[in-house]
């Protein structure tokens, strides 16, 4: 969308704070549902298409990938022009690289960062699993080691190997005095900036690793930049669409909630019901009626009394029965003579078609026959839209009406080159020659 990509390249540089990606969320999900009633929760609606979402853009998770890309670039091309600045800021903290691997709390910090730098590591924070063992978390930059309520990094205890609390130890778990840590690590401190440090680390965290050091040997490594198996360098790997589904997923981790609409379905025939559809050579307007029907969300009478006490209940072609989607595009007795004769027009060229029913017009036919599969869900997609189209007009459902909208549609077909558009036509011209 347009105006999702304006605000791609302020994201590259700038911070966006909550409440503005929260206004740009709401204009954006408003324009998806045309500043009306929004008929699926936006937890469904930004899932992939083959887990019965909209693959919708949620702008946090997409201003979260901007930032991720950004830090990887960052990590990568550090020496850059570009990056010397920040470069010269995340140095006071071992580098960036360091605080990454570190259990850190951006707030307890010694330098604050700027509002872009902090974002950036909120979002790391966000997609980085911290899998917590005592004698592998730094003791620089972290949340829980604290000096006057702010964590510390000493970059010569660093230079001489000294990140772990395993260092400040002996064999049995108890701190090695002054003398013997200096020497050990030929460095030079005060005796008061070591004991500082000895008394800022929690009496739980000594106790954890000193049963430990009681059972066996430990050697202490740094923690691995991770994200799902794969390393945050691996650009091949870790590209805009895996960081977005990523976010996505921890953003909206509720499961999809009209799941009982698709229960007697297996995974695969599922998946293909879900996103078939969306390569079809047919308009937009079609697709969206069809996934209103499929999802039950199609706005009939009885769907709009239900959910807006709506006064008007009854059916828009019969004024008898009370109009739900069933009604409306099957089991209507106008609609019923515009499916009896559809059902002999496509019978004409293929008699192994079985008798429509609501389920087959929902969800559309799965056929041995691939190629009239497809030619006949497109065309019961078009006679969906007709009957949908019919009901806005307030007119019946003609048949003949409906196969001149086809024969419109042939004659458009002609102009395309994909080979999803040459298979309908080539099934049109079969059925109208």
């Amino acid at each position: 969308m347009q105006s999702l990509s304006r605000l791609t390249y302020p994201a590259y540089s700038l911070d966006i704070p909550d409440k503005l990606i929260k206004k740009i969320n709401q204009d954006n999900f408003n324009f998806i549902w045309k500043n009306k009633y929004h008929y699926i929760n936006k937890s469904d609606t930004v899932k992939p298409a083959k887990e019965g979402g909209l693959n919708a853009i949620d702008f946090d998770p997409m201003n979260g990938t901007i930032k991720l890309k950004w830090l990887q670039n960052f990590i990568i091309k550090g020496d850059n022009f570009w990056f010397d600045f920040p470069f010269k800021i995340f140095k006071m903290f071992g580098g960036i690289h360091f605080l990454l691997r570190c259990d850190f709390n951006i707030s307890k910090l010694p330098i604050k960062l700027s509002a872009f730098h902090q974002q950036v590591l909120q979002y790391w924070k966000l997609i980085y699993k911290h899998n917590f063992t005592p004698h592998t978390v730094p003791i620089w930059n972290n949340r829980s080691i604290l000096i006057k309520r702010k964590s510390f990094f000493y970059g010569e205890w660093m230079e001489k190997g000294v990140w772990s609390i395993v260092h400040l130890l002996d064999n049995y778990g108890n701190f090695l005095t002054y003398d013997v840590f200096t020497k050990k690590y030929n460095l030079m401190c005060s005796e008061r900036q070591f004991k500082t440090v000895i008394q800022a680390i929690p009496q739980a965290l000594i106790t954890l690793v000193k049963g430990m050091l009681t059972y066996s040997v430990v050697i202490p490594r740094e923690p691995t930049l991770t994200i799902d198996a794969y390393h945050f360098l691996d650009k091949n790997k870790l590209n805009n669409t895996f960081f977005r589904n990523v976010l996505t997923s921890i953003c909206f981790p509720s499961p999809f909630k009209r799941k009982h609409i698709f229960e007697k379905f297996t995974s695969s025939c599922l998946v293909k019901i879900r996103t078939s559809y969306l390569s079809f050579p047919i308009s937009p307007k079609v697709k969206e009626v069809h996934f209103k029907v499929m999802n039950e969300i199609y706005p009939c009478n009885n769907f709009l009394h239900q959910r807006f006490n709506m006064d008007v209940n009854v059916c828009t072609f019969c004024n008898s029965d009370i109009e739900t989607a069933e009604h409306l595009f099957f089991s209507c007795s106008v609609t019923q003579t515009f499916w009896d004769a559809f059902q002999y027009w496509i019978m004409y060229d293929t008699q192994n078609i079985p008798n429509l029913t609501y389920e087959y017009i929902k969800f559309g036919l799965q056929m041995e026959n691939r190629k009239t599969e497809f030619g006949v869900n497109n065309l019961i997609l078009m006679a969906k839209y007709f009957i949908h189209k019919c009901r806005f007009l307030k007119t019946s459902p003609v048949f003949n009406a409906f196969r001149n909208d086809i024969i419109l549609h042939k004659q458009s077909l002609k102009c395309c080159k994909t080979k999803k558009a040459l298979n309908l036509h080539e099934y049109l011209c079969k059925l109208i020659p």
